[in-house]
């Protein structure tokens, strides 16, 4: 058994045109057991080949396995936590040795990128526990994805006849994979450098999708193409993505002569581009207001659609079944790069999530002063520490001015108590030199007859 494996940058892409393409040429014919043709930007179904067969399957488990690993990540220094490559595992491929210590992100890029079984295993290990429990969430989540049609065996892809899905089931997995930030970087990749171990020096790997390198152009706009080519008894399956002015096109076959799949698919991707609904919902670098950074020299950043916005309204329905959302991250913390995701521009259609465009950021955002935590920006805090030195330099300055009016009072009241004791001892001298006396009444005395006398 031989797995082949990556996918392009895919889903959460909303775009727009502004018009209707009608359905151009016939629908080619395939060779595959199933496929289909789909809108990623906005779930509409161009192409439908057996969609609902229930076929069996290897590589969509990986996809699904990747959820349930990053479903149980915390932080971005868990991606840098280093494992142990186990004995069950190092047997699996020649990528990895036993006892390597690799770190989370190198294991999740060796797995989507080359397919890597050594890297699936280690990573089941390490965070359920063992390969069984990781394949038992793998089916609890395909349920919480209502797949009813879908069931898994194993995380690396062996052929079992008890692992099946259906073309439709795979593009819901595919789908909810490309919601996921970190696999949806690394199912964009086309190269990876996988750091040094303690068994190996640091090593590039590359992705081995068939068509990442044919060059297919549409528009003028070129996209790689990833996808996975799993073979087993002679057949293989794929799932590519692409995208042409913002509308992205992902193409699914299962059961498919491997010497089928490259014409196959650029059969499929050239019929789905010339005959998608393209309707413009919201345009690219439109604002759709702002988010809240912590730690940042700005504390609120204004947030752009970073891609066209495409809607499909089936043909009984009308705009009015059309709604959007804007959905801004919490929590978002310093630093920023221009181009950074902070949310989602939700599109719904009869209540229904039908796609999503990403909100970036146009500007930097470096971390900000010890204030900016409690989200007051440079800007507010230089304002605020301005207003704050105002305010003490006018509370010193009233301060000093009522210190100085109040000596200015003491020393009024001081002086008119001194002029009334002058005036008093002026008074006093002018009785004296008169010979006056006074002692409140008039008392008669000899000395008075006396000096009548």
């Amino acid at each position: 058994m031989v797995v082949t494996m990556s996918l392009l940058m895919a889903l959460v892409g909303w775009t727009t045109i502004g018009f209707d393409v009608p359905q151009t040429g016939a629908a080619p014919e395939v060779d595959a057991g199933a496929a289909l043709v789909i809108s990623g930007s906005t779930g509409e179904i161009i192409y439908d080949y057996h969609s609902e067969r229930k076929l069996t399957i290897s590589g969509p488990e990986k996809i699904m396995a990747a959820m349930v690993f990053v479903d149980k990540i915390e932080n971005e220094e868990d991606y840098q936590k280093k494992v142990k490559v186990p004995r069950e595992a190092a047997k699996r491929g020649d990528m990895f040795e036993k006892d390597e210590e690799v770190t989370v992100e190198a294991l999740l890029y060796a797995m989507l990128l080359q397919d890597s079984d050594e890297a699936a295993i280690t990573l089941a290990i390490h965070f359920c526990g063992s390969h069984e429990q990781a394949v038992a969430e793998m089916n609890a989540k395909t349920q919480k994805l209502r797949l009813l049609e879908t069931r898994f065996h194993n995380v690396t892809g062996g052929f079992n006849t008890e692992q099946y899905s259906t073309a439709r089931d795979v593009s819901v997995i595919f789908s909810a994979a490309m919601r996921y930030d970190k696999i949806y970087k690394i199912m964009g990749s086309t190269t990876y450098t996988l750091p040094k171990t303690n068994k190996h020096g640091a090593r590039t790997i590359m992705t081995t999708n068939p068509l990442q390198f044919d060059g297919i152009s549409y528009s003028g706009s070129y996209y790689g193409i990833k996808g996975i080519s799993n073979v087993y008894d002679g057949k293989s399956g794929y799932i590519g993505t692409a995208w042409v002015d913002d509308m992205n096109i992902i193409v699914i076959m299962l059961v498919e002569p491997p010497g089928s799949t490259s014409i196959d698919a650029k059969a499929l991707f050239n019929y789905g581009f010339s005959n998608v609904t393209k309707k413009v919902i919201v345009k690219k670098d439109r604002e759709e207001g702002k988010v809240k950074v912590r730690g940042g020299i700005k504390t609120r950043v204004p947030v752009y659609t970073a891609r066209k916005g495409y809607v499909y309204i089936p043909r009984e329905g009308s705009d009015e079944l059309v709604t959007t959302q804007v959905e801004l991250y919490h929590g978002v913390r310093a630093p920023l790069t221009a181009g950074d995701k902070v949310g989602e521009y939700v599109i719904y259609v009869a209540g229904e999530r039908k796609g999503a465009v990403d909100l970036v950021v146009k500007e930097d955002v470096p971390v900000g002063w010890y204030p900016s935590y409690i989200y007051i920006s440079n800007n507010a805090t230089i304002a605020i520490g301005s207003i704050l030195a105002i305010v003490l330099i006018l509370m010193l300055w009233n301060a000093i001015a009522s210190r100085k009016r109040a000596r200015e009072r003491a020393a009024r009241r001081k002086e008119k108590i001194r002029q009334e004791a002058l005036r008093q001892k002026e008074l006093e001298d002018d009785r004296m030199r008169r010979n006056w006396t006074y002692s409140g009444t008039y008392t008669y005395t000899t000395d008075n007859r006396d000096r009548r006398e």
